[in-house]
């Protein structure tokens, strides 16, 4: 009995120091953070997100794009669809936004969540989204990040959301890499107002910086007139310091023909 409670006592005191990336897990207050819940059955075309899980929404008039597994559609199957390869980030499934465009025919799209509570104020946060550029995208911009209301916003149309986001890369990089994922992050502390948070590409003309990327030999296809940028393991947890947003991806393994990167924000 004395060596059951001595161990007992030992798992207690233990317990304090479990890594902060653990429990982080149980903390993530974006629900569906990887786009894992809702019917996929329904899954056979672009813009289709809304239709399967009502945890996000569109700002704009632009639908949402969702990538499955479990679909037999090759325009929005994975890893192979019409935007180029990619494995998920985090389970078996993704989404997709349009952060640029030079075609008429389309236009940018956001991705919009509430969040499973406020930010609390004084607390600091951890926001956190995993993104790769498509295999077929013509360009790659800079401008993506995310941004926090206190209240859900639209936009009835298909412009350009001019927003400051709170979150993006620290100088503003253009996010190129098509081969894996990059993960922006960084932290914002909270007024106890913010509700909502939206994911896109906030840069307008003025500020706006695109390259022209090379398609990777072992994908065939047309570039198009656009970047456009796979989404996944979207996340926001309370932190206690700076240090603890790190954007390490050291735990994690890269899938496909894909290697981790860490990109940090501030």
């Amino acid at each position: 009995m004395r060596n059951l409670i001595t161990i007992s006592a030992l798992g207690a005191l233990l317990l304090p120091f479990v890594p902060a990336e653990l429990h982080a897990q149980d903390e993530n207050l974006v629900p569906n953070g990887s786009f894992e819940n809702g019917d996929i059955k329904r899954l056979k075309n672009y813009g289709q997100l809304e239709e399967i899980t009502s945890d996000w929404f569109a700002y704009t008039d632009a639908p949402l794009d969702l990538f499955s597994t479990d679909v037999k559609s090759e325009k929005v199957m994975v890893p192979g669809n019409a935007y180029g390869y990619e494995d998920p980030s985090d389970g078996n499934r993704y989404a997709g936004f349009r952060a640029h465009t030079k075609s008429p025919k389309l236009a940018r799209t956001y991705f919009q969540v509430r969040l499973a509570e406020n930010l609390a104020k004084n607390q600091m946060y951890c926001v956190s989204f995993d993104i790769s550029l498509s295999d077929l995208s013509k360009y790659a911009v800079n401008g993506i990040g995310a941004y926090f209301s206190d209240r859900k916003e639209t936009q009835p149309n298909l412009g350009i959301v001019a927003r400051d986001p709170q979150v993006k890369h620290k100088t503003d990089k253009v996010m190129q890499l098509n081969e894996g994922w990059e993960t922006l992050c960084g932290t914002v502390l909270g007024t106890g107002t913010e509700e909502y948070m939206t994911i896109g590409g906030f840069n307008g003309t003025k500020d706006l910086e695109e390259e022209k990327v090379k398609k990777p030999k072992s994908v065939m296809g047309v570039q198009q007139l656009q970047a456009y940028y796979y989404l996944d393991n979207v996340s926001v947890v309370p932190v206690d310091a700076k240090s603890q947003c790190s954007c390490s991806k050291s735990s994690k393994h890269s899938t496909g023909f894909g290697v981790w990167r860490s990109i940090f924000a501030q």
